[in-house]
């Protein structure tokens, strides 16, 4: 099974840091969650809001924010109520630059998801994951229908994950169908629940692999959670709290 780090440890030090990903990795996850949108000038960040108030006290958007400012943000600021470790009491926690999580983790496979529906902006990932050779360790995901389809327009030859229109006909539709569907991308990311359906159930874990599919279940941080996915067959767990989860599966 895959133990994703949700953003990194992100129960542990700030989201989305070179930091997170660090203790997510020395935590026991053998993949790390993370996400990714475009400065005002044009570079790729590895950050999950639409602004900077809830990570570093800072009311700008991130797509009207330069570089040069955002690099700059302390993401400690916004995180009062966390339990910083000792030895991280005096640092700054800086946004870092996809290009930079690609080089400092160069064996470690990356669930990657798009926060912006540009072209601009699915185009720059793309550009730096094929510069870094890194499309056999990298999967692409995102909320929007928009993104998934500006992949398939560019011919990402990487891993992509389903949107959330496909894992919906996954869950409704007859198999006979969906085998003659095109579904574009190859694993399912899901919740427990969502509404009135529920995605932790054995069939629909069966019926995803009969597909050639994986099925990955977020953010789960609840040991009972991650034991009963692995017994069911759950391909993978993303975790803000890898080390909790790590100590009940097989």
């Amino acid at each position: 099974m895959q133990l994703y780090a949700h953003r990194g440890a992100n129960l542990k030090l700030p989201e989305n840091t070179m930091e997170a990903f660090r203790q997510g990795l020395l935590d026991g996850a053998t993949a790390l969650e993370m996400d990714v949108r475009l400065t005002g000038d044009g570079s790729v960040v590895v950050f999950h809001d639409e602004d900077g108030w809830r990570m570093a006290r800072e009311k700008n958007l991130v797509a009207q924010t330069s570089w040069d400012e955002m690099r700059n943000w302390d993401l400690k600021k916004g995180i009062r109520s966390m339990p910083i470790k000792t030895q991280f009491l005096n640092q700054a926690f800086r946004v870092p630059l996809l290009a930079e999580v690609l080089d400092a983790f160069p064996q470690t496979f990356l669930n990657i998801d798009i926060k912006p529906s540009n072209l601009r902006a699915v185009s720059l990932v793309i550009e730096l994951i094929r510069k870094h050779k890194a499309t056999e360790r990298v999967r692409l995901a995102s909320a929007s229908l928009r993104v998934h389809q500006m992949l398939h327009d560019l011919r990402y030859e990487g891993l992509v994950g389903l949107s959330r229109l496909e894992v919906m006909a996954v869950y409704f539709a007859p198999e006979s169908l969906l085998q003659n569907m095109r579904l574009r991308g190859r694993a399912a990311q899901v919740p427990l629940a969502r509404g009135l359906f529920r995605f932790d159930q054995p069939w629909f874990i069966e019926k995803c692999h009969r597909l050639g599919l994986t099925v990955d279940y977020w953010t789960i941080n609840n040991r009972d959670d991650a034991k009963r996915l692995a017994k069911v067959g759950a391909d993978g767990i993303m975790s803000d709290d890898p080390a909790t989860i790590l100590m009940v599966l097989p």
